[in-house]
């Protein structure tokens, strides 16, 4: 299974052309992206989406 850090999600969202402050809809199969380095099988949903607020910061909004 691939495994990546929260550094290679902001990469992943600023190729997107996604910055912080951004509104983003998120529709996904946690499963499907891989393992989120540092967080056990149970806590990937949490810190991938802890992950992804971290980067769009206090204004930025995930719509899922």
């Amino acid at each position: 299974m691939i495994s990546y850090t929260s550094s290679d999600i902001a990469k992943s969202l600023r190729t997107l052309n996604i910055s912080p402050g951004d509104v983003i809809l998120l529709h996904t199969s946690i499963m499907r992206l891989g393992f989120l380095a540092g967080a056990d099988l149970y806590d990937q949903p949490r810190a991938l989406f802890e992950t992804i607020l971290g980067f769009l910061g206090p204004t930025g909004t995930v719509v899922v």
